[in-house]
């Protein structure tokens, strides 16, 4: 019997918990993305012509 109820009274704190995270994360105040860069960060030339030689 009281196992039961224990796991019911998990389950619904769970859920619960759960349910309060998102909401949080919902209305969080969080600062905008920055934008993605327009060129490439880093380039090897050497790797992928490597690579094409493999093939």
């Amino acid at each position: 019997m009281i196992d039961r109820l224990f796991c019911a009274a998990l389950t619904f704190c769970l859920l619960a918990g759960g349910t309060a995270a998102i909401g949080s994360m919902l209305f969080e105040d969080a600062p905008a993305a920055a934008p993605a860069a327009s060129v490439p960060v880093a380039h090897n030339d050497a790797g992928e012509a490597a690579v094409r030689r493999v093939q």
